[in-house]
């Protein structure tokens, strides 16, 4: 008996060591991207409001935000750090519905943006999610200085920076 539960045992283990990448194309799972993006700000909170009630809340990074139950359809979220995390929503409902939705936490640029305008001439900043762009011209070395401390504070938050600056 014993070898016979080995022998199937291995048979089973080589079966899905070959055919591994065949039951992915097979579809004998599903992965479920997040649908939706949902942003909040460092240090806020938001309520997020759904039409259904749910049975289950998860967040994927708790470091990033956190989540508490406010009802059995509305969520508390709140934003700890920038970056990028996933909340995913368990339906009570046969068969179990599941939802995902990407969770964006910001922190505000706009008081580097008004800084710029007075230091460093022509330069806009974008934000795009975990992303922000410097885009423009300066006049002189002070000016681009004053865009690379700004790149520096903005990385030092913990944002991922790019710049396309030249000289005006």
């Amino acid at each position: 008996m014993h070898s016979t539960f080995l022998s199937v045992a291995l048979a089973a283990g080589f079966g899905l060591a070959v055919c591994g990448p065949v039951l992915a194309q097979d579809g004998s799972y599903k992965v479920s991207a997040a649908s939706e993006r949902v942003e909040v700000q460092a240090g806020h909170a938001i309520t997020l409001d759904f039409d259904q009630p749910f049975a289950e809340l998860s967040i994927g990074d708790p470091d990033t935000a956190d989540i508490s139950s406010l009802s059995e359809t509305q969520i508390y979220l709140l934003g700890k750090t920038i970056g990028s995390t996933t909340l995913t929503v368990l339906r009570d409902r046969t068969p179990m519905d599941v939802g995902h939705l990407t969770v964006m936490v910001y922190r505000d640029i706009a008081p580097m943006q008004r800084f710029l305008e007075k230091a460093a001439g022509d330069v806009a900043l974008s934000r795009d999610g975990e992303v922000v762009m410097a885009l423009g011209c300066v006049a002189d070395a002070g000016q681009q200085a004053a865009i690379d401390n700004v790149l520096a504070q903005l990385s030092g938050w913990g944002y991922t920076t790019l710049a396309d600056v030249g000289l005006c």
